[in-house]
């Protein structure tokens, strides 16, 4: 028998404010999250202080809320603290020796509440959750709203049913309450919006009207917000699916969650930084599988996952970024779509047509088996193999193939190869097509080796975009129009989605870097030119005025250089100020927010007898915590890597880390006295790199220090 503690007057007092409280949020009708939590409170303060007698007394007017708010209490989302606490006081109240609250209801709860503990337990020692944890479908988290709601976050889902209605299309939120909040309903009406705005043209007439009804499962809560609103669209549009086309069927992972408004024009859009923060560790303790967030809030969201597996480091939880909701429709690991069952199917042709189906039962069943694996045309992926590059669709089954240039590096890496092949929703109609660049093709021929082109699925061309831009300077006249092309990322620039290239100069110096649009393969805007390769390419806020900026690397031919510069993600034409000599005509200078000056290793300088590092063009990725990296290799080989160089995003300090095979290349020379000391793989080594990078400011090169100190008196 547990051992309460001595009790004071005031812990009466306690008692008589706790019970008013609850009586209270009873009669107004608080959230039932609040309830169950104010409740199990009240459990912990009598379990610890009273005898059990004196709890059986002041409990005993409250079980039945109790047990029926238990019911709807789920240990996934919560955290493992708040549903031990669950647990240890609902099974001292279930063992109170009299024997009042030892019934078979209150025994099965306990049950299942421990049976979900035990599976969260496994889940974040890096284990499945097992059978019988009870999740149906989807799941989205919830913050309650409200009074007296601090820290109540859980997971719900949502039961959709849409018919068709007489008069005007109308929508019926459950549960409901007094006060409808003005901004859920919105959101329902939007993603109604969104999900009749994908339904094809040309497709089976809808209905005039509809009836539109939610059904929030846990009803755990007070709802208000639009964060589900993701999950909804999707939920709708496969509601009037199957009012179309009865014989197909879309499902939703049941081990994914998701979180986002949707717009009336389908963008998914952030919830903010502490809010996302809060979902991600609702989520985490949870069976969920993979989270879908909107796009901008992937660092903070990345951040706060980070943070919660340096405790559960097993816990294996995807995080999936999407812009819209097509994003999500061509997710094949999200939304999965097959045919109805052939029996199902047959059963009801029989039933409609009698006679008639037993001609058609041979058709169905062939169709069953080929239309699965063959007659989805929608490319989802890309394999190289050799030289056979081959695009595939959910299935695996490749849908067409093109055989690559034989000068095409036989090591093409994955950061090389998505700078050259991108699989994307051009037009945002929930099929993809695929953008390839020409060189990995028709490597020989000089229109081909500056071109991107698009094809669909059936291998049809949609457009084809060629850079032949001729420029000339003081040093080179007439410089020819013959460029490499890198598709280094998609962005969203005023609502609009384009495609970042960069154009290296095959024959000389110039690079460029600019926009087209991929739905119609059109370039957009300006171009910012540079008097040499622009390799490696990141997007980040790098001046601190919550705008995403463009970073990247470049060579300066001019001084013979590796720089680090930053510009604004909008640019006009324009060039990065070099040598006059080497200053394009035409060009005006652009305004950098950052410039950096890079060392070259004694490695390059003497064994390889080049001026600078070698940085191999590729599309790059700043961290949770605001770090770039960009990556040097001492030869051209794919695997042969030098060392990670991380710029912090918000400091603008550089990090060097070695890799592995060149620290014993490096320390193997410095031993034979081909190369000086310190040996690679000391912080003497890394300082003296650091110690050589140099910043721009005010017009001069200058040490960190002096960059640091500058930016602390702005």
């Amino acid at each position: 028998m547990d051992n309460p503690d001595p009790v004071s007057t005031h812990h009466f007092d306690d008692i008589e404010n706790k019970l008013d409280l609850i009586r209270g949020m009873i009669d107004l009708k608080h959230s039932r999250g609040v309830i169950l939590r104010e409740l199990n409170s009240l459990l912990s303060l009598l379990h610890s202080k009273f005898q059990p007698l004196y709890n059986e007394a002041i409990f005993t007017e409250f079980y039945p809320v109790y047990l029926k708010l238990l019911g709807s209490f789920r240990v996934f989302g919560a955290p493992p603290s708040y549903a031990k606490s669950i647990i240890q006081n609902a099974g001292k109240l279930y063992r109170i020796n009299s024997g009042a609250f030892r019934q078979p209801e209150m025994a099965l709860e306990l049950k299942r509440i421990s049976s979900e503990f035990r599976s969260l337990k496994r889940i974040l020692r890096g284990g499945t959750a097992g059978s019988g944890t009870g999740r149906k479908g989807p799941v989205f988290p919830v913050i309650e709203s409200g009074d007296n709601t601090a820290g109540i976050t859980y997971l719900d889902s949502l039961d959709v049913k849409v018919t068709p209605a007489s008069g005007s299309t109308r929508f019926i939120i459950h549960p409901t309450y007094k006060e409808e909040e003005p901004v859920l309903l919105q959101q329902v009406m939007d993603s109604f919006s969104v999900a009749l705005s994908m339904i094809p043209a040309g497709t089976k007439k809808l209905p005039a009207a509809f009836e539109v009804q939610v059904y929030f499962r846990s009803r755990l809560g007070i709802y208000s917000g639009n964060s589900f609103g993701v999950l909804l669209a999707l939920l709708i549009k496969i509601e009037i699916n199957k009012l179309l086309q009865p014989n197909i069927v879309y499902e939703i992972s049941p081990a994914t969650a998701f979180t986002g408004a949707v717009s009336p024009s389908g963008e998914v859009k952030p919830v903010g930084r502490e809010i996302i923060a809060r979902k991600v560790r609702s989520v985490f303790f949870s069976d969920v599988t993979n989270f879908i967030i909107p796009k901008e809030d992937e660092p903070a969201a990345r951040a706060t996952l980070a943070k919660l597996q340096e405790k559960w480091p097993n816990r294996s939880l995807d995080l999936t970024v999407v812009n819209s909701v097509s994003d999500i429709l061509n997710r094949r690991d999200i939304v999965q779509i097959s045919k109805r069952p052939i029996k199902e199917r047959v059963k009801a042709t029989a039933r409609k047509h009698k006679y008639t189906s037993l001609v058609l039962i041979p058709v169905l069943v062939l169709l069953g088996f080929l239309y699965a694996r063959e007659f989805d045309t929608n490319p989802v992926s890309f394999d190289l193999d050799g030289t056979n590059l081959m695009i595939k669709n959910k299935f695996g089954s490749v849908l067409w193939s093109n055989t690559v240039h034989p000068n095409v590096e036989k090591e093409m890496t994955e950061d090389g190869l998505k700078i050259k092949v991108r699989i994307i929703d051009i037009d945002n109609d929930g099929v993809n097509e695929v953008l390839y660049t020409s060189d990995l093709i028709e490597l020989h021929k000089s229109l081909y080796f500056s071109s991107i082109r698009c094809f669909d699925g059936r291998k049809r061309e949609i457009w084809q975009f060629t850079f032949q831009d001729t420029v000339s300077s003081p040093k080179e006249n007439n410089i020819p129009g013959d460029y490499n092309l890198h598709m280094m990322d998609t962005i969203s620039l005023g609502g609009r989605k384009l495609l970042m290239v960069v154009a290296n100069s095959a024959p000389t110096f110039p690079a460029a870097l600019f926009y087209i649009d991929p739905k119609t393969g059109k370039k957009v805007g300006g171009a910012i030119w540079n008097a040499g390769f622009i390799d490696q390419v990141a997007i980040a806020d790098i001046n601190g005025d919550g705008f995403r900026d463009r970073i990247f690397s470049i060579n300066d031919n001019a001084d013979l250089i590796i720089k680090i510069v930053a510009v604004p993600m909008d640019f006009a034409e324009g060039m990065i100020k070099t040598r006059s000599d080497y200053m394009l005509y035409g060009k005006t200078p652009v305004h950098l927010l950052l410039e950096i000056k890079l060392p070259a290793t004694d490695y390059m300088q003497k064994i390889e007898g080049a001026n600078r590092d070698r940085f191999p063009p590729s599309s790059i990725q700043c961290d949770d915590e605001g770090k770039i990296s960009f990556m040097a290799r001492y030869s051209a080989r794919k695997k042969e890597n030098m060392y990670l160089l991380s710029l912090d995003s918000k400091t603008h300090e550089l990090s060097y880390f070695i890799w592995g095979g060149y620290r014993i290349i490096r320390d193997s020379l410095v031993n034979a006295g081909k190369l000086p000391l310190p040996y690679t793989d000391t912080k003497e080594y890394t300082d003296n790199l650091k110690n050589q990078v140099r910043y721009k400011l005010d017009g001069k090169w200058v040490t960190y220090a002096e960059y640091k100190k500058s930016r602390g008196k702005d």
